[in-house]
């Protein structure tokens, strides 16, 4: 939508897309360490100058975390025009919060992990923007259309237990996401099943820190950034 290269509308997306460029400090001289700020106010440390809405004036944070000083996170500083979210790597386990919201396609869901009753022990249970809930059982279940969803040749696992979709099933896979629990670390994962690059997003809440991994593909707006850490956590 922005063009690439010299003919892109935005000078970001102009300078960045040459030569593959990295936003960091080996590549840019004179970039300070962390933190950054990204947006499209120029008092920003990275101006994003990417035309029309989906970019805030402050639209988010790139810092050191506090409880694991050998990490970056990324905090959104929240504006109700513009939003971050991250792209669920496919097939891998992703630990998610409670209150995080899972966007596939036209659909919303909203995750909540409550304890229960038991030492070290949570349950998950899946809201949706239709006013639906589905309790997750502890073995775990997925998503998807139809009612039922059968095991195909090299697909990986999914738990049986499926929240069947009948409705708003465009682009939605019979196995579009599953949820599994670790009971050992009391911890419930999302894994993308999804044929759709962007098939499962996580909407990034404002002012919450997200600890980054190399790969892990962030979408700020309408800009697609992947994390490459290097062996300093300021480049």
């Amino acid at each position: 939508e922005f063009g690439s290269g010299e003919s892109a509308a935005s000078t970001f997306i102009k300078f960045f897309s040459k030569e593959r460029m990295r936003i960091s400090r080996r590549s840019l001289p004179g970039l300070p360490k962390l933190p950054w700020c990204f947006g499209s106010d120029e008092r920003n440390t990275v101006i994003v100058d990417t035309p029309g809405p989906g970019i805030a004036p402050f639209h988010c944070m790139f810092a050191h975390s506090k409880l694991h000083p050998n990490r970056v996170c990324y905090v959104p500083l929240g504006n109700p025009l513009s939003s971050s979210h991250i792209i669920c790597p496919k097939y891998q386990p992703l630990p998610i919060r409670n209150g995080d919201r899972l966007i596939c396609h036209e659909w919303i869901f909203e995750l909540r992990i409550t304890p229960t009753e038991n030492l070290h022990e949570s349950s998950l249970t899946i809201l949706t923007d239709a006013g639906e809930s589905f309790k997750v059982p502890f073995e775990g279940c997925h998503i998807g259309a139809g009612n039922r969803s059968r095991h195909m040749d090299n697909q990986p696992c999914f738990p049986q237990a499926k929240f069947a979709l009948k409705h708003r099933l465009r682009d939605i896979s019979p196995v579009h996401a599953a949820f599994w629990y670790q009971a050992s670390a009391n911890r419930w994962t999302l894994v993308d099943h999804s044929p759709h690059s962007m098939g499962c997003l996580i909407q990034m809440r404002p002012c919450h820190a997200y600890p980054l991994s190399h790969g892990l593909r962030l979408l700020m707006g309408q800009c697609v950034l992947e994390v490459m850490m290097g062996d300093k956590t300021d480049d």
